[in-house]
This record gives C-alpha cells, structure tokens and sequence, in this order.
C-alpha cells in the first residue's frame, strides 16, 4: 500500500464560466476512441466507467449517463464530468452540491486531477483517473484496503509523528470511518535508545490496538477493524464529526461553567472506566477528545490511546515520560527519580482539562520555554487570578485545586472527583441529561443505520 498526502489546491481549482463556456479547440487526443478517464464507484462492489465522451451525467435520472440509485440527495442530473479542451472537469448542477476532495462544491465548476476523490453527500462516492495525465491503471485500487475500506488521502483528520488519521470508508456498508495509519518504519525509527522509552515500538503498537479492542463505553472511541500490511498499520475507528473540544473551547472563549461540567462529568465517566481496568491513558488533553456534534451539550469522545497502557495490577508503576508537556504531572518529569508513577497521572491531566475549559487557556502555560514550564508545573505554580475566574464557582476552583496536588496521593482519584460537591451537588440532573444525550445519540444511530450512513459517534 502506498500512502501520500497531497494538498487540496494540487487536485481542485475553481473554474470560471469564462474557462468553460470558451469554444472549445479541437482535441489533443490521439484516439478519439480511447479513455480520456476512468471512473471508479466505490459503492458496494467497485465499478470501473471508462470515460469516452466528452460529457457524462451523472444523476438518479434514467437518461442519466450514470445512474445513481436509493440516493435521496443525489438530484435527478447531480453534476456532469467534462472534457474542456483536454482539461477534465467537473459542474455541479445540483442544489445539494458535490464534494471534491473535501470540498463542497455548487453550482460551480471545478477541474479534475489524477485521483481525485468525489462524493454525493453521504451516499455515492467516486474516484477519478486522469487516464490522459497517466494512461497505466496499475496502481488504482492501492487506496482499498482489505477489498473492503477505501483511504480518502485528501482528507486529513489528524497526524502525528509517526500516524496520520484519514477519512474512510466501509465499502460493504458505505460507513465513514476514520483510518489511523501508523507507518512502522517510521516508529521504528523514532525509539529511543532504552527499552523504556521505545513507545514506537511493535508490541507498543500492538498494546494500542489490544486497549482498543478492550474497552466499550459511550465516551471513548471503538475500533471496527484493523488491517496490517507489510508497512503499515491500518487502525479503523468509528467516526465523529463535531471536532475537537481544544477547538470548542478556542472559539468559545472558556466553556460556560453549567456546561464544562456536563463534558466534565463524561470525561470522568470514560476515566473511571479506563482506570478499572487498570488502563492509564497518559495523554488526556482536548486535542484529544471530540465532540460528536458542534452543539453544547454533545457527547464527548476519548481517542488517541498512542501512550495509554495497560497495567497487570493496580499497583504497577509505570516509568516512561510521554504524554503532552503542559499535561504532565510532576511525578512525570522525575519519574526515573521517583520511582515511575501511578493512573493518577491522568487526574493531574484532568485538573489541566478543567482548568482550561473553564479560564480558555492552560493553567501553566505552554512548552515555549520547558525550564520555566517545568518549574511551574512541579510547583503547581497557577491562579485564578484573571477576570474570566470572577464567575466560576469556589467548588469548581477547589475541584482544580485538588486535581492539581502535587502529591500523587493526596491527589484526588476518579471516583473522589465525582463525590465532589461540584459534581455531587448535581448528580441527578446529570445523570439525567447524560441519559437524554444517550437516548438522542441511539435514535440518530438508528436513522443513520436506516439510510445506509455512518454513525457519528462510538456504539456502546
């Protein structure tokens, strides 16, 4: 398999009236009878159209050139594929718009090149191969994976040093799934040299995976499947749609209390999960948690288990130092010192979590300067000083405090932060309206069940 990224502007440039309605010149093509392109349908069985004509419909039309069945937002002529002067294009003629390569496109036109990906919202999907660019067809099925998934390269959710997620989907059930793609040469590159901090190693991968496949709980992220070939791992996830909470909270300046306490509680929910399982997640952050919908009150999704670990006992300690600076506990940074650390790694992280929804920025600031940051965080060295903190309740500030302890054992545990007064105090309506979010996110996976579409958020 091979993996490449290449930017959306390589594959898809607007037109304008003006480029498509000149005359148009005679042909540079040799053959008039040969394939200027090729169309791939990923849906159910792949289908390959090879484009002859100037000019394709495609559309739930009969006199379409290319039908599209039990497709409720695919128009009757949903968008034509053109040959202008030896430039492949696409015109979209339909009042739901057509996806290139992530963009959406309406009433507009927009020029095809090799490979670039095509979709009728959120039921028909295409590939295109500019078969004038690149008459072999060799490498054209390299993005299915399995004979089952096919890999949107253009459509980037995530990447980290040694992983990018993509967009997916199920070509059984026209699912879109999120793909996380571990490169093993790369990850064998990246270990240190102690066994201890070789968290690129196979049997790391291989404990992310076995989490993964362990847990099942309405917060966190399911795997459906995963797929290894010779260079790489092929992790395939449900997907949800609402973004980050890191973005949540960037454009809503600091969550307002009643509902950072509802993300809270999920949080702690899925964590105390986690944690009676002996699992410690060791990067919780809101990078790190999704929202299933961009509305308040969503459900919340813990993902990225890159440096979760699972633990044979509660009493195992664990050494390396991983996870994101501005989270870390102090234990973390002296963890060769100290004799390793304990899962109340991951409440120190919830402290930071709760502290930045509430104020909009992180209590110890960032990683600019790692001296002074490790001073601060070993010294638990933050405020409430700002104006932002002037309507934040005093239990909400002792929460933080107390998640915020320098000593691990005087820290409060999971189950503490959920007996506290901030989150006691409310345990009916929350719980209530955890049931309602639950109830809400059930009937919209039944209907996206009915429809043949993708479920936005983790079955449980």
């Amino acid at each position: 398999m091979h993996m490449r990224y290449d930017p959306l502007l390589d594959y898809t440039q607007p037109l304008t009236d003006h480029d498509v309605e000149e005359p148009r010149t005679p042909s540079k093509r040799l053959n008039m009878d040969k394939p200027w392109g090729r169309l791939v349908c990923l849906n159910g069985r792949t289908k390959v159209i090879d484009l002859v004509k100037d000019s394709y419909i495609i559309g739930r039309s009969k006199d379409a050139d290319i039908v599209v069945d039990d497709c409720p937002s695919c128009s009757k002529k949903h968008c034509r594929i053109r040959l202008v002067e030896d430039m492949p294009c696409l015109q979209d003629t339909s009042f739901n718009g057509t996806l290139v390569n992530g963009r959406r496109i309406v009433k507009q036109k927009a020029s095809l090149t090799n490979r670039a990906e095509i979709e009728i919202k959120w039921d028909q999907y295409f590939v295109f191969y500019n078969l004038l660019d690149d008459p072999s067809f060799e490498d054209t099925n390299r993005q299915i994976i399995n004979n089952r998934y096919y890999i949107f390269e253009t459509q980037t959710l995530g990447a980290g040093s040694f992983a990018t997620v993509y967009l997916a989907i199920d070509l059984d059930t026209c699912e879109r799934l999120a793909c996380k793609i571990i490169d093993k040469r790369k990850a064998k590159s990246s270990k240190g040299n102690r066994e201890e901090h070789k968290h690129s190693s196979d049997s790391v991968i291989e404990q992310e995976i076995s989490i993964l496949k362990s847990v099942k709980h309405p917060n966190i992220v399911q795997v459906k499947d995963v797929v290894h070939t010779e260079e790489f791992v092929c992790i395939f996830l449900t997907r949800v749609t609402g973004g980050e909470l890191f973005d949540y909270i960037l454009h809503t300046d600091g969550v307002q209390e009643h509902e950072a306490k509802f993300i809270f509680y999920q949080i702690l929910l899925a964590v105390k999960y986690l944690h009676g399982m002996n699992i410690t997640h060791r990067d919780l952050k809101p990078e790190n948690l999704l929202l299933e919908s961009p509305k308040p009150f969503s459900r919340l999704i813990i993902t990225d288990f890159g440096m979760a670990k699972m633990l044979g006992t509660s009493l195992e300690r664990m050494r390396t130092k991983c996870g994101t600076f501005s989270y870390l506990a102090p234990e973390v940074l002296d963890s060769n010192v100290k004799g390793g650390y304990s899962k109340r790694v991951d409440c120190w992280s919830l402290g930071v979590l709760l502290y930045t929804l509430l104020g909009g920025y992180l209590p110890f600031g960032t990683d600019d300067n790692p001296t002074e940051l490790s001073k601060r965080i070993r010294e638990a060295e933050f405020d409430f000083g700002g104006p932002e903190w002037r309507h934040v309740s005093n239990d909400a500030k002792d929460l933080i405090c107390r998640l915020l302890e320098i000593d691990p054992e005087r820290r409060l545990t999971v189950e503490q932060a959920l007996q506290h007064p901030w989150i006691a105090s409310q345990e009916d309506l929350l719980c209530r309206l955890y049931a309602r979010m639950l109830r809400k996110s059930e009937a919209a996976a039944a209907r996206f069940r009915s429809n043949g579409e993708d479920l936005p958020f983790g079955t449980h």
